[in-house]
């Protein structure tokens, strides 16, 4: 799975400054800093991923992509062609394509910047004689929050994908703790350039669980090398009874000419792949009219039952009262006396922690994972509704206060930019007029006790939930081993751990 070196091609990068007269600038990788226009303008039929593969003879091309289609960017970008001699390098024009000619030979090719919000793999492509026509597929970065100060104090992140960590100085680290949710070969991979061969990226490694870590080694190197840039690749093997073990690395990085901030992309990969840049998430909306939640009279009671000694949750306690039968739309407790489900309402804590959660299901995002969003449907806004714009301001439109990072659109969209803006920062979430136009989240509607009657939706989210935290997991599960009260569940009975009636 590791990238093999090239090893006489880049071990003579370090004497390409000598070549550089005649065959233009060469411009090393950068950010697009904080532009307000950074924005993607489609080709005009955007429908291809490949430039026009008619060529001339001695013409090289070089062209963006971004979920499978051209991209032309709103900055200057430059592409770069170098076979460890000289550079050569033209910019993107209009069409979304640069284009140099009279070159001869084989030349890895890189850009001059990249847009705000995004990334792409610096070691990946190749041109040669044989293949003229370059697309450098740009990948979004994904969003995490927290400094990763401490070994103690990781970033947390659960998916894969492309991060991008700021390292402020050479005894800087920034501590990330990745928890797996499937089994399978995992590998973090450093994305420097090492034709720019100026910043060397290093990972520290740690055995032992979120509980206890200990150092075990640095990693300097292992994939795409220079002479002084060497790019670092670790991987982990998670067994199927590993899912869910949190593992912790720590990134850091030198500067060849000691002048810091410097960022180090890596790539989080699961057997040598990412998903699909294409797979953007569906927002999903309430689909059943909310009505505004009271509370009724009696004490709030978690709904385990105790069973020759031990605590299990039983499903068949609750029934659905069926709209189209003359019920209500809730779930209700088994009435022994009418032999219906009529019983008490059963609710489900939404905005306020449920017995095994010291915080709402509306905030476990908190920490910059992605927790909600299952099986490729982002429940946020589905729990949350109007609160995900005032309680966590820029969810969807970024604003970044520190990084002083904004949506240029912020100022007329809202908070939220629809679904095709074109001028909106690339970290932004787009949504649909339905979501802007709709009741909002089962949040808004909760009672006093943060509390909403559970619907048919509801139940599925939380079922889908508790699969996918391994709440329940063959007696490992996060619910069956909790330090104060243990219980257990049948597959289809796991959807209790929020839920409550008033007794």
């Amino acid at each position: 799975m590791k990238k093999k070196k090239i090893s006489l091609f880049l071990a003579i990068l370090t004497a390409a400054t000598v070549f550089l007269s005649g065959c233009g600038e060469y411009k090393p990788a950068q950010s697009s800093g904080n532009s307000t226009d950074n924005s993607f303008t489609s080709s005009s039929d955007g429908s291809d991923s490949d430039v026009d593969s008619t060529d001339t003879e001695n013409q090289f091309t070089v062209a963006l992509s971004l979920n499978g289609k051209i991209y032309k960017p709103s900055i200057d970008i430059y592409a770069q062609w170098t076979d460890g001699f000289s550079y050569h390098s033209a910019k993107i024009d209009e069409t979304g394509v640069a284009t140099v000619e009279n070159l001869d030979g084989d030349y890895r090719v890189t850009l001059s910047a990249v847009p705000d919000g995004y990334s792409y793999d610096p070691s990946a492509y190749m041109a040669t004689n044989n293949k003229k026509n370059v697309t450098i597929e740009l990948v979004k970065l994904e969003r995490s929050r927290g400094e990763g100060a401490g070994l103690y104090s990781c970033i947390p992140i659960n998916t894969t994908g492309v991060y991008r960590t700021t390292v402020k100085s050479a005894s800087h680290v920034v501590y990330y703790e990745f928890t797996p949710r499937e089994s399978g070969m995992y590998s973090i991979e450093s994305w420097v350039d090492t034709t720019q061969n100026t910043v060397n990226p290093l990972l520290d490694v740690y055995t032992g669980s979120f509980a206890a870590k200990y150092y075990s080694k640095t990693l300097d190197g292992g994939a795409v090398e220079s002479t002084y840039t060497k790019n670092f690749i670790h991987e982990v093997n998670i067994r199927d009874d590993e899912i869910g073990n949190a593992f912790t690395f720590a990134v850091k990085a030198t500067s060849k000419s000691n002048e810091y901030p410097i960022t180090v992309d890596f790539a989080v990969k699961l057997d040598g792949e990412m998903p699909p840049r294409n797979s953007t998430s569906e927002m999903k909306l309430p689909e059943v009219t909310l009505v505004h939640a009271t509370r009724p009279a009696g004490e709030w009671t978690t709904p385990e039952i105790l069973e020759n000694g031990h605590w299990r949750y039983d499903g068949t306690m609750f029934g659905y009262s069926d709209p189209e039968e003359g019920g209500d739309g809730y779930y209700h407790l088994y009435n022994e006396a009418t032999g219906k489900y009529d019983g008490a309402t059963l609710y489900a804590k939404i905005s306020q922690p449920c017995q095994f959660y010291d915080i709402a299901l509306t905030r476990i995002e908190d920490a910059g994972n992605k927790n909600l969003t299952i099986d490729g449907v982002n429940y946020k806004f589905f729990l949350d509704g109007w609160n995900t714009f005032t309680l966590i301001p820029g969810y969807f439109c970024v604003r970044n206060i520190e990084n002083n990072v904004y949506c240029p659109c912020l100022s007329t969209c809202g908070g939220a930019c629809l679904e095709g803006c074109e001028k909106c920062h690339a970290e932004c979430r787009n949504v649909t007029q339905e979501l802007l136009d709709s009741q909002g989240g089962y949040a808004n509607f909760c009672n006093i006790d943060g509390a909403y009657p559970v619907t048919q939706e509801l139940k599925d989210f939380l079922q889908a939930f508790s699969v996918s935290q391994l709440l329940f997991m063959d007696g490992n599960g996060f619910v069956e081993t909790y330090s104060e009260k243990q219980i257990d569940a049948k597959e289809a009975d796991q959807w209790l751990f929020a839920c409550g009636y008033y007794k």
